[in-house]
């Protein structure tokens, strides 16, 4: 028997078997991802990535997918590159593949992680003192960063002050993270350089640093000195001190003592930033304390401690004396004595009074000045006088410095040089008929014949006491006689004639009776 000789072709369809799965992958953003996929099956099975379920499309330009057949159509292999990762190329990815028999997948989860960066930096804050105030830091990245402060180089410890944050994402997704941080109230040592410090696994990055600036009046100066001084003038000179974080744009002058004895002065602006200035319009020799604070755009600070004690310059009295008195003591002195300058206005320490001299000759003429110094505090006896002049005078004292004013001008005469008066009775008994007129008569011959007046002053004295002229007495123009009508019982008696002078007086008495 003869057999026919033929061949048939069997063909197995073999289901999807994946011979490589991608890996789990992480890497940082902006490097390249790349993914391979390997199965082998029959037919030769199609291929499609996935991520996070959605399809990946071969024209897709930044995920570029090639796929090749190998081993004669029953293998294929294909990888998936992403160049410069973003945050949102994280995610599941999938490698699918089907034929006639079936379809089959492998998966992987990539995982782009994010440098931190600060989005959001503090700002530069000035703050007056002590208000609060706050510096914001907003920083991203992934795996989500954590924020730290730095102040002037050092870490700030927790509690130092008040940290608020709070969590949210940017647009993309990344992970967000907002620090806020409060001063209140704020202090001098606040001020410094703060910087926010964001860091995750991968790195950390600093803000730029921001000054935190507290304004407040500025301390007090110190070392406040004198430098000079006159008799009305002091001048100052001292150290600044801190100036607030705000330049000092005058200071304030304040002065204790004087010759009222000042608690201390209303204050003196000295308009302008250098740390000396000349206080003037002082009292001559007074002593005098200083103190001086600073002023910045914020307000005046405290008053510093005070200098020593400035004694300024004795200079001439600005007073004068005042005469009080001008009396003569004989033909050829004459005592003065004044109220010395009042202590306000003496300027230093009285060293001298000196007494203007000037005879008057005439109501509105006098002679060329002479002078005399006192050797008492407030009087002087002027002798070597003439004998009953008229003079004026007039005192000024003064200091080591110079002289001061003259006080104004009063007048003193010297007494005359003639001794009392000598008296003579014409009749030294009068004896007259009852209702008669009786005439008493006493002469006062000149002693001193050239001094006017020289017994200026005459006095009647009878039984009743001293007469004056009525319808009864009559009396002579010059006083030297004295007539008395209608005599009676009741005026006889003893009658006395008084005349007196600057040097004394005289008495005589004349005798009136009846017939």
């Amino acid at each position: 028997m003869k057999m026919d000789k033929s061949s048939t072709q069997l063909v197995v369809n073999v289901y999807p078997n994946i011979m490589t799965s991608p890996q789990n992958t992480t890497v940082v953003s902006q490097s390249d991802i790349s993914l391979t996929c390997e199965a082998i099956g029959f037919p030769i099975p199609s291929l499609l990535w996935q991520h996070e379920g959605q399809d990946i499309s071969s024209n897709d330009q930044k995920r570029n997918v090639q796929t090749n057949q190998i081993m004669s159509e029953i293998k294929v292999a294909s990888s998936l590159l992403i160049r410069r990762s973003e945050f949102r190329d994280r995610g599941i990815y999938r490698c699918l593949f089907s034929n006639l028999v079936g379809h089959n997948e492998a998966s992987s989860v990539v995982t782009v992680q994010y440098i931190p960066s600060i989005i959001i930096s503090p700002i530069v804050k000035d703050v007056r003192k002590p208000n609060a105030v706050s510096l914001q830091c907003t920083a991203v990245g992934f795996p989500p960063p954590s924020i730290e402060w730095v102040k002037n180089n050092d870490t700030i410890l927790p509690n130092t002050y008040r940290v608020d944050e709070a969590t949210g994402v940017d647009n993309i997704g990344v992970p967000t993270l907002s620090s806020n941080l409060t001063v209140t109230p704020t202090v001098t040592s606040d001020t410094g350089n703060f910087v926010c410090v964001a860091k995750n696994i991968l790195q950390s990055v600093s803000s730029r640093p921001v000054q935190l600036t507290v304004l407040e009046e500025p301390f007090a100066p110190i070392n406040v000195i004198f430098t000079g001084v006159t008799s009305t003038s002091v001048s100052l000179q001292w150290s600044p001190s801190f100036d607030g974080n705000s330049a000092i744009v005058q200071y304030v002058i304040q002065y204790a003592g004087g010759i009222d004895n000042t608690k201390w002065s209303a204050g003196e602006n000295t308009n302008s930033q250098q740390p000396s200035y000349v206080v003037t319009k002082l009292h001559p020799y007074a002593n005098y304390t200083f103190r001086v604070a600073a002023t910045n755009s914020i307000g005046t600070g405290d008053f510093s401690d005070s200098s020593s004690v400035a004694l300024t310059s004795q200079d001439k009295p600005s007073g004068t004396p005042k005469i009080i008195s001008v009396l003569a003591e004989s033909s050829n002195s004459i005592r003065i004595r004044w109220l010395v300058v009042p202590f306000n206005e003496r300027n230093g320490i009285i060293t001298q009074h000196r007494v203007e001299i000037r005879e008057r000759i005439m109501a509105q003429s006098l002679l060329p000045p002479f002078y005399r110094t006192a050797t008492e505090e407030d009087t002087i006896l002027l002798t070597g006088l003439k004998p009953y002049t008229t003079y004026s005078f007039r005192v000024e004292a003064s200091t080591a410095f110079g002289r001061g004013n003259f006080s104004s001008s009063k007048e003193g005469r010297t007494h005359d040089n003639a001794a009392r008066p000598t008296l003579r009775v014409v009749k030294s008994v009068v004896i007259v008929p009852n209702g008669s007129t009786a005439v008493l008569h006493v002469t006062i011959p000149p002693v001193y014949p050239n001094v006017p007046n020289n017994a200026a002053n005459r006095t009647w004295s009878g039984p009743s006491g001293v007469i004056t002229a009525t319808n009864k007495f009559f009396l002579s123009t010059d006083r030297y006689r004295l007539a008395i009508q209608d005599i009676g019982p009741n005026d006889t008696g003893l009658y006395t004639f008084t005349a007196a002078n600057t040097v004394g007086s005289t008495t005589v008495t004349i005798k009136l009776a009846l017939q």
